[in-house]
């Protein structure tokens, strides 16, 4: 059995395009909070300077610069996701955010995120639907879709 046999190079059509609106619908509304968060203090966030101290305590240095960096990222990511532009592009930058936050600070906590500490099962969870997205792409309903039907280039599929 070949790995092109195990893969699909075409996506299935029934909820498949459902099935990536909801994933980034979902990633959106996360990352555009939390973005918000670092760099506004809104929802409660520490803003610039409370995320920057957190970060510095983590051993990010410039603390500050990191909270800005990171903000920007989720909040672009967010924004990109919610209409489905560059979200392969922001999928894949927004799973490896959530992979370097399990190895920095929720591994050695464990797997459950119930602990006083915390663990990465959320992060876990967020990368696994971002690496969906950079994977399969924004599906149909999405301005990368829209803009590819006017161009008239072929769609990118998974293995595309």
């Amino acid at each position: 059995m070949k790995l092109s046999d195990i893969v699909r190079t075409t996506p299935p059509a029934r909820g498949h395009d459902l099935g990536l609106l909801v994933a980034r619908l979902v990633l959106a509304w996360v990352f555009l909070y939390h973005g918000s968060q670092k760099l506004f203090g809104w929802f409660d966030g520490g803003g610039p300077a409370g995320t920057g101290d957190y970060f510095a305590g983590l051993g990010l240095a410039p603390g500050q610069a990191w909270a800005v960096l990171i903000g920007l990222l989720e909040l672009a990511g967010g924004l990109s996701l919610a209409v489905g532009l560059l979200a392969r592009v922001f999928g894949a930058l927004l799973a490896l955010e959530m992979l370097a936050i399990i190895v920095k600070v929720n591994w050695a906590n464990g797997l459950i995120a119930e602990k006083a500490a915390g663990g990465y099962e959320i992060n876990l969870s967020l990368g696994a639907l971002g690496l969906l997205v950079a994977l399969l792409g924004a599906g149909a309903w999405s301005l990368d879709a829209a803009l590819q039907r006017r161009s008239g280039a072929a769609p990118l599929t998974v293995g595309g």
